[in-house]
């Protein structure tokens, strides 16, 4: 008979008769330190939420986002409503004030946490924070691998319903955040900590730099991190709306999962201003996706106008045009060297240097733009820059033809008795590397 059909009572009985035929007695787990209860022993108890439906107490919550977007601002103000017993953002009530016992790393407390709690209407008698722990000069940070037995006479000693940690990455120690086993060692006695307190313990993560993985692998160094809380939320700009916030829930074990809500900071001084209605369509993955490259070079608006502008310049010019003259007038109106550039190509402008030095680069408009003005431009250069050949006007772009190329030559040429002929045995190329012919006067 195999295991899965003799009963339980069979099993134990076998099992303890093998080990008393080896001459042992199966010890009671006690003695060596193992702690084993009963399941028909335990009393079922119900979830308790700080905030319900988002941040359980007794429990590890975190709330991970990238740098800048307020994820200390947001804190602040759960921990604002906690103390004054104000009702939360989604419309659920506050309950009882609270008190609150702030682990912050970052922000100042004087300058920035004191000022925004107040602008927030918290009540700071109900709210603490801790500045450190003595050491033989002065005070040191806390850490959250040596000092947890002072955590938690600190939250035992101000009956604190809610413990924030920002961020929880500045107060893990020695341990290494990338990994697995390390994090857990210290979230796993923090978790153990919040569910004998009855403490809610909200920290703050940033999301690591693996654009390309399921939003659930981006909080933290380590998968650690997501595994030890009990809730977790993210904090992420909305990509239509970079100055909305939205405040999505990732990961919930206790209740199903509630509605993201969406906020902006506002005001001076600032203060969170959030929206009445639930975040609509709100997909986690999508909000933490990176976002498309952008297109390399100016907008179209702008590169038209510049490619206006490079017209207008020329038209009005008597000939061929230093390059530096354009660039410096068009600075003066607001546009950039290298959209100018961009613009000239796109026009097909006609390129040339002076032979003389220093050398001094030239723009000319094509022949098909120049038919389009009222004062034709003349095909001659200043005194002191005529080229003494055509090869100078080999940089022409690709929009300007063969048949265009040697008549503009050819009034620039009106002393020579030669006209230009084509030499298609001579190969070069364009700009934009096609085969170009070299032509002789």
């Amino acid at each position: 008979m195999n295991n899965e059909n003799r009963p339980p009572d069979t099993i134990a009985n076998g099992t303890e008769s093998a080990i008393e035929a080896l001459g042992a007695k199966p010890p009671d787990p006690a003695t060596v330190g193992l702690l084993i209860a009963r399941m028909a022993d335990i009393e079922p108890e119900m979830v308790t939420w700080l905030w319900p439906g988002r941040i359980p107490l007794g429990k590890l919550t975190l709330l991970s986002g990238d740098p800048g977007l307020g994820k200390s601002f947001l804190a602040l103000d759960i921990a604002a409503r906690t103390s004054s017993g104000s009702r939360w953002p989604d419309g659920q009530p506050g309950g009882a004030p609270g008190n609150v016992i702030i682990a912050s790393a970052e922000d100042g407390t004087a300058d920035t946490i004191v000022p925004r709690l107040r602008n927030l209407d918290a009540d700071t008698n109900r709210i603490y924070a801790i500045e450190g722990v003595k050491a033989e000069r002065g005070r040191r940070a806390v850490s959250l691998d040596t000092d947890l037995e002072r955590i938690e006479i600190g939250v035992r000693s101000v009956q604190a319903r809610l413990l924030i940690v920002d961020p929880i990455g500045a107060f893990l120690g020695a341990a290494d955040s990338h990994r697995d086993a390390e994090v857990r060692a210290i979230l796993a006695p923090l978790a153990d900590m919040a569910e004998r307190l009855r403490v809610a313990i909200l920290a703050i993560a940033h999301l690591n730099k693996a654009q390309q993985v399921s939003a659930i692998y981006r909080t933290g160094g380590s998968i650690g991190f997501v595994a030890a809380a009990r809730a977790v939320h993210v904090l992420a700009a909305d990509k239509g709306n970079r100055e909305r916030r939205i405040f999505a829930p990732l990961k919930n074990n206790l209740s199903r999962t509630a509605p993201a809500l969406a906020f902006s900071i506002t005001g001076e001084p600032p203060a969170l201003e959030w929206e009445a209605a639930p975040a609509a369509d709100i997909n986690v993955d999508e909000l933490l996706a990176p976002d498309p490259p952008r297109p390399r070079g100016p907008k179209p608006e702008s590169l038209e106008r510049a490619k206006d502008f490079v017209q207008e310049q020329l038209r009005g010019s008597p000939g061929p045009r230093p390059v530096e003259d354009i660039i410096q007038a068009a600075t003066r109106a607001g546009i950039s060297e290298s959209t100018i550039r961009r613009a000239a190509k796109h026009i097909g402008v006609m390129r040339s240097s002076s032979e003389t030095f220093p050398r001094r680069s030239f723009w000319q408009l094509p022949n098909n733009l120049t038919e389009q003005s009222e004062a034709p431009v003349r095909s001659s250069f200043p005194r002191g820059d005529t080229p003494n050949t055509p090869e100078t006007w080999l940089n022409c772009t690709k929009s300007f033809s063969e048949k265009d190329f040697i008549s503009s030559v050819n009034n620039l040429t009106e002393q020579s008795e030669a006209p230009v002929r084509s030499n298609n045995t001579v190969r070069s190329s364009f700009l934009d590397d096609k085969p170009r012919r070299r032509f002789e006067i």
